[in-house]
Parts: C-alpha cells; sequence; structure tokens
C-alpha cells in the first residue's frame, strides 16, 4: 500500500512540473519494486518500462534509468534488452550497484558461477546496503550452486537488514538448501 501511494504521489508531482526527473525515477523505482515482490510482473512490466523511457526521454544518458530497465528485464527474462541496457548503464556510469546486481542475476539464469561471485562482490563494494541487493544477492548466489556462500550472505545481510521480511525468506531458502532445515524454516 505505501508503494502505491508513493507511486500516486510521484504522479502528482509529475503532473505539477512534467520535466521533474527525480520523480520519474522515484516512480520508476517504486513501481519496479512492485512489479518484482508484488503483483503479477506481465501486468505491470509495460508500466515499469515505460515509466523508465519517461526517464530517458528527458535524459537520454542517465545511467541509474538505463540500470533499472535492465534489471526489471532481467527479472522479466528479456535477455537480448537486459543485456543491452545493463551494458548501456555500465559504460555511462561503473558505480552502480544496481547494474552489478542485474549482471549477477543475468549471469545466474546462464548459470555462470565465477560470474556471479564477481558481480554480487561488485555490488557489495559499490553499495553494501541496497535492499535489494542484500535479497537479490542470495538468489543469485544459490542459483548457481553456491549453496555456503548464499547462507553466509544471506546471514550477513540479515544483520544489515533485520526487518526486511524478503531477506530473510532468502537466507531461510538459502539456510534449507544447506541442509539446515530447522533454521530455513524459522526464518
Amino acid at each position: 500500500e505505501s508503494l502505491l501511494r508513493a507511486v500516486a504521489a510521484f504522479d502528482e508531482a509529475i503532473a505539477q512540473d512534467p520535466d521533474f526527473l527525480a520523480a520519474y525515477r522515484a516512480r520508476s523505482d517504486a513501481l519496479r519494486i512492485i512489479f518484482t515482490y508484488f503483483e503479477e510482473p506481465r501486468k505491470l512490466l509495460p508500466a515499469v518500462e515505460e515509466s523508465l523511457r519517461a526517464v530517458l526521454a528527458r535524459d537520454p544518458g542517465n545511467a541509474e534509468a538505463f540500470s533499472s530497465l535492465g534489471l526489471t528485464q532481467v527479472m522479466a527474462w528479456q535477455w537480448r534488452e537486459a543485456w543491452d541496457n545493463l551494458s548501456r548503464a555500465r559504460s555511462l556510469d561503473r558505480s552502480l550497484g544496481q547494474t552489478e546486481l542485474g549482471f549477477a542475476l543475468y549471469y545466474a539464469a546462464l548459470g555462470e558461477r565465477a560470474k556471479v561471485l564477481e558481480s554480487v562482490a561488485r555490488a557489495n563494494e559499490l553499495d553494501p546496503l541496497n535492499t535489494e541487493l542484500a535479497d537479490w544477492g542470495t538468489w543469485a548466489l544459490f542459483m548457481v550452486g553456491e549453496l555456503d556462500a548464499a547462507r553466509t550472505w544471506g546471514q550477513r545481510q540479515m544483520r544489515e537488514h533485520p526487518e526486511n521480511g524478503f531477506v530473510a525468506c532468502g537466507a531461510g531458502i538459502a539456510a534449507y538448501l544447506s541442509g539446515d532445515t530447522a533454521e530455513g524454516v524459522a526464518l
């Protein structure tokens, strides 16, 4: 509900100032989080992409928008588009942890273990308190069979984000897959 209220507030800000770039970016981020966690992705994907394209129409070199678009497309399994947008984001700004998270998930889909480890480590170096990274880093690691690394990652992220249920869920799955059923169920 808070994310839906945020989207409505950003829509209101955009209506008052159609060139308020930060409002478009924030709206896009809120929509992406709803897309990722709360709604059926195929229903919300067009709204997320449209919102990010509105940012790019006003600022064609906006690395954050390309990064967010690429991450969204990885999660929607739009591989070519994801690769192109993540690569564009990286070429514009190599300091975005979100871009590296997108690459980590992209490489996880390909089963590229070493590249996942490298991208997760780089994302963490760039943006260690990123809550999406805290959650999706766990998933990327165990998708390539790095169960111990996923469990360690999940435990560390639980300390950094103790109130985040999604981080706890990922940590629980990592514990379960590592053979600790009791901890997995508890988390």
